[in-house]
């Protein structure tokens, strides 16, 4: 039967018609899947050979990756890419079967081949004219049922693999896993699609990739506030180190981040500089008013008369200091009359006359006798009309619910006209129906929660905030949200449903990975599909935590305090994880043998006490860490030489320190 053929599309003709034992005349062959170059293309596909099994021939089925000549179509050079250990059921594979899916990706002169069925990439090289397979990567990602069954090269080093797990992210049911073709290990990955920073869409709620591909030019997109990027490239941008800033709005921090000032707070991923002295401290414990010694509006009247303060506000609204004024220009009018007299200046001693006449008739002392009474009366005017400015501004401080402005009238500006009591009474009492109102009006009286989160970069449309129920259910709170880009700030404030009630405030796309965060606290919270891939967290303090499918790998987390109750509920990772010195409130190093196995990945995972549950030597070292922990001068003397063992000694191997035994 016809299986391939070669057209002439100018000509419209077909120049060749080809059968299946043209091509693999050696061996049967069922293909499944092809990527084609310019003159050669690689087939990946199941081969298989009769043998005799319990006195029965079998077709016996391996993956195969066979290379064809373009040019001529015939005699393809296949290889073995498995070594199969089990029996394949021919049906399955002649037949199409999700499981037994294979994939192809050509880029030069290297094959990426991905077998689900096996969680299996191998990687070959075209040598002319055959196949030679160079590496050979195996995955286990646990609660996965799908691995490799699209796989491509990002470029010339980086290979991309589909992984499907529908509980590991909360937008997406598959993931693109990017890896270095030499290094790829369940815990290497150079990063993933979608990500936090590249998302596939909003209309698409948590969509299953079935098929992607990779072209060599792509399109170019902003950078997230808060990173940089130095290079074009697939995958999310570098986080800005503490320090630096990048605001993501100009073409200037786009490939580097800005230095901060050094007396403004900028840390890990900031946006912009903040000014700590400028941001406003919330405490939720306030002190409970406390009534004044004065009960009566003539003690307030005499405090506020005879007060004289240094500060310049009470310097202005004081009475006694503006009476003094008076007092003062009055003593310079006496002086000058003096003086008048003593020269015997005619003119002046005519006008002071006319004065007395007037002071007589405002002097409110001796009823018009003296004209000195009259200046007297200056400085009482002076003392009256302060008198009425601060009554009359002394009522309106009432009732206290509708004063928002401080009292400006007073030296002391928190003045209020009210009283307080501190007669406390325990709520089971029954009210009396005098007291009633008063506790009903209080139950009536709402109150707003208002959450600032400084220089973070989060939009509006990534928080929600709920109010939560008995068991799973809750109920969606409306909030009022803020964010200022100059400031960096998101300010979200709502209103909370009733007194006593419990409310969730939901933070999506967070960023933990690679931060440093020593001294953190977590507390009371649910941590559901959040990274901290590398953190650097010694001597936190986590209390009450619902932990679910979080990523702590390659994390110190040394002298961790464990409070209440912390719930592990399914896939925690804690590969190459420091735990070293983590207790409790009663100071006991922390015990993880009443964790089920299944819900914790410890490997490698140091424990408080120092021990490790499992040993992967492939996971030990990655990113060329070990060469950085030598030096050319170190000697040999400075290797401990074991009873059993030869010194280690150091060499050289391509101008870069190394270690041999």
């Amino acid at each position: 039967s016809s299986f391939v053929f070669k057209l002439d599309i100018y000509a419209n003709k077909i120049i060749s018609n080809l059968t299946t034992n043209d091509i693999w005349p050696s061996q049967s062959f069922i293909p499944h899947a092809l990527d084609v170059a310019d003159t050669w293309a690689v087939v990946a596909g199941y081969g298989y050979e009769y043998l005799l099994v319990r006195s029965e021939y079998r077709e016996l089925y391996q993956a195969v990756g066979c290379l064809i000549d373009l040019s001529q179509l015939i005699n393809a050079s296949c290889v073995s890419i498995t070594s199969e250990t089990y029996y394949l059921v021919p049906s399955n594979i002649v037949s199409y079967n999700e499981l037994y899916e294979l994939s192809v990706a050509i880029r030069g002169q290297k094959v990426l081949i991905g077998i689900s069925r096996l969680s299996t990439v191998v990687i070959l090289y075209n040598s002319g004219s055959f196949l030679n397979v160079t590496q050979t990567h195996l995955l286990s990602f646990i609660s996965s049922p799908s691995i490799g069954r699209v796989v491509d090269w990002a470029d010339n080093t980086t290979i991309a693999i589909l992984v499907e797990n529908e509980y590991e992210t909360s937008w997406s049911t598959t993931q693109i896993y990017f890896y270095d073709e030499n290094l790829v290990t369940l815990t290497s990955p150079i990063f993933t699609f979608p990500n936090n920073q590249q998302i596939i869409g909003t209309r698409l709620l948590r969509p299953s990739i079935a098929r992607f591909m990779i072209t060599v030019e792509g399109n170019m997109a902003m950078i997230t506030g808060g990173t940089y990027k130095n290079y074009s490239s697939l995958g999310p941008c570098s986080i800005c180190p503490s320090g630096t800033r990048n605001l993501s709005i100009s073409s200037i921090g786009i490939s580097q981040c800005i230095s901060c000032s050094s007396n403004l707070s900028c840390p890990l991923a900031s946006l912009s500089e903040t000014n700590l002295t400028m941001v406003s401290s919330y405490s939720q414990a306030v002190a409970y008013p406390e009534t004044t010694d004065a009960t009566d509006i003539e003690d307030f009247l005499i405090k506020t008369t005879f007060q004289i303060d240094t500060k310049q506000h009470c310097l202005l609204i004081s009475p006694l200091f503006w009476t003094f004024i008076v007092g003062g220009l009055c003593l310079l009018y006496l002086t000058f009359i003096l003086l008048t007299h003593l020269f015997n200046c005619k003119s002046c001693i005519k006008c002071h006359k006319k004065a007395k006449i007037a002071f007589k008739h405002t002097d409110i002392i001796n009823e018009g006798e003296m004209w000195i009474g009259g200046l007297a009366t200056l400085a009482i005017i002076v003392l009256a009309v302060f008198a009425c400015w601060f009554s009359a501004s002394f009522l309106q401080r009432y009732p206290i619910e509708d004063i928002s402005q401080p009292a400006t009238f007073a030296c002391d500006e928190s003045l209020i006209n009210a009283q307080f009591s501190t007669g406390l009474k325990l709520l089971a009492i029954p009210k009396s129906i005098e007291a009633q109102p008063i506790f009903n009006l209080l139950d009536k009286q709402t109150f707003n929660l208002t959450v600032e989160l400084i220089n973070t970069g989060f939009t509006c449309s990534s928080i929600t905030a709920q109010e939560n129920l008995l068991t799973s259910k809750y109920v969606a709170l409306r909030i009022g949200c803020n964010r200022s880009i100059e400031t960096a700030i998101t300010s979200v404030t709502f209103t909370l449903p009733k007194h006593l009630t419990t409310v969730q405030v939901n933070i999506y796309y967070a960023i933990f990975d690679h931060s440093s965060m020593a001294n953190i606290k977590f507390i009371n919270s649910r941590v559901s599909y959040v990274k901290f891939r590398r953190t650097f967290a010694p001597d936190a303090i986590m209390g009450d935590l619902v932990f679910y499918r979080n990523k702590f790998t390659g994390s110190m987390l040394a002298r961790t305090l464990f409070i209440g109750s912390n719930d592990w509920r399914e896939e925690v990772d804690l590969t190459n994880n420091d735990l070293i010195d983590s207790h409790n409130n009663r100071g006991e190093l922390l015990q993880w043998s009443s964790v089920a196995k299944n819900i914790l990945i410890l490997l490698n995972t140091r424990f408080p006490d120092g021990s490790f549950h499992q040993i992967d030597s492939t996971e030990l070292i990655y990113d060329n860490g070990a060469e950085l922990g030598c030096r050319s001068n170190i000697t040999e003397q400075i290797w401990k030489q074991g009873s059993d063992h030869s010194t280690m000694k150091l060499s050289f191997i391509e101008n870069k320190p190394g270690i041999s035994v």
